[in-house]
């Protein structure tokens, strides 16, 4: 698998982790900016938002990449 890429669970359902991009993240769903907001990151405005790592945004605002990742998942999965 790529690095930086969704991995799929076989379900056909995609699974973010902390290697995926924001960029990625943002394309896949249309609030995932709505997550990045809820941790105080503005992570959607950031020109290196396509290339940037879930969690080395994560690191450089103090805040746990896990909880963000498992955001994004429930919001893909639908929850």
């Amino acid at each position: 698998m790529a690095k930086g890429r969704a991995k799929s669970t076989g379900k056909s359902q995609l699974r973010l982790n902390g290697k995926t991009t924001i960029g990625r993240a943002l394309a896949l769903h249309p609030k995932a900016a709505t997550v990045f907001k809820k941790y105080g990151m503005a992570c959607a405005k950031c020109g290196g938002a396509h290339a940037e790592p879930i969690e080395k945004a994560a690191e450089m605002y103090g805040v746990n990449p896990r909880n963000i990742v498992r955001d994004l998942n429930k919001l893909l999965s639908g929850g």
